[in-house]
């Protein structure tokens, strides 16, 4: 790795997002709330990319459709509100970020 590559990843702010999972989601972990490292500025589907390098490809077959798309009944919020363009930089107002997801089948969104 070069001299410029190395202060680049230096530079780079990263923060901890703290990653509730409700509904089914919670019980295929044991650590509650997943912790991630991400870089500032990250979006909904790299949060999701980061899961599944964490929990594995199970994972991603409960929360996405297609490689490129979520499921429908999956909902995400970041510090309580909600979340439809996943592939937008998301603003973080806060330090310690909470982000939420939660799978709503017909049966349990009423």
């Amino acid at each position: 790795m070069d001299d410029q590559t190395e202060a680049t990843k230096l530079d780079q702010q990263t923060m901890t997002v703290s990653v509730w999972l409700f509904g089914e989601l919670s019980l295929t972990v044991s650590e509650r709330p997943v912790k991630l490292e991400m870089p500032e500025g990250f979006s909904a589907n790299e949060v999701i990319t980061a899961m599944g390098n964490k929990l594995g490809p199970e994972f991603l077959k409960q929360v996405l459709q297609s490689p490129d798309e979520k499921f429908s009944c999956l909902r995400i919020f970041v510090d309580g509100l909600p979340i439809e363009d996943m592939d937008w930089p998301l603003e973080i107002e806060s330090d310690a970020p909470q982000m939420e997801m939660i799978m709503l089948p017909a049966a349990e969104g009423g």
